[in-house]
């Protein structure tokens, strides 16, 4: 029980600074090198110095989830912990949910998780060609993800209450 404590403020850790990276400069500075990183080196931005400052913060809150996950197995090998299933759940993750919003990822571990527990239960042994079929159907039907596709149908909404003049 203690575990669910610490990953939940783990979590919310994980949030806070996602949301101070995204309201900083930094920020700033990702967006612009997710936008084009030669424009983002002509502006000045030192974009070498950002992507490792951003991934040493992810490699430490990663690593505190580590530390906080490792009592509940017996044993840590490399095989479990770097397994290739687990790198591509996190970006099926990250592409379901979309990087519209700060919630997105989230917006797409929740499904996913309890999408991988129907399919590996029910679907074993073709776990993972499941798995690929998902992530083949949410490139070509979600391309947003899930968030983009909220964001979307909020505008579209908005868009149709304008035109009938509705408040």
């Amino acid at each position: 029980t203690d575990l669910y404590y610490y990953l939940v403020v783990l979590t919310a850790l994980t949030f806070l600074t996602a949301w101070l990276i995204r309201r900083s400069r930094v920020g700033l500075a990702l967006r612009v090198i997710g936008e084009d990183e030669t424009v983002a080196n002509h502006t000045g931005i030192n974009a070498t110095r950002i992507k490792v400052l951003t991934f040493a913060l992810s490699a430490a809150l990663i690593s505190a989830t580590g530390a906080i996950m490792v009592p509940r197995w017996t044993n840590v090998e490399p095989n479990l912990a770097f397994s290739s299933l687990i790198s591509f759940q996190v970006l099926v993750m990250a592409l379901l949910g979309g990087t519209g919003m700060l919630l997105g990822p989230a917006l797409g571990a929740i499904p996913l998780v309890f999408m991988s527990e129907y399919l590996s239960g029910t679907f074993p042994y073709q776990f993972n060609i499941a798995l690929g079929l998902c992530f083949v159907a949410i490139v070509f039907l979600l391309p947003q993800g899930v968030a983009g596709a909220l964001a979307s149908g909020w505008q579209r909404l908005k868009a149709r209450r304008a035109r009938r003049g509705a408040p």
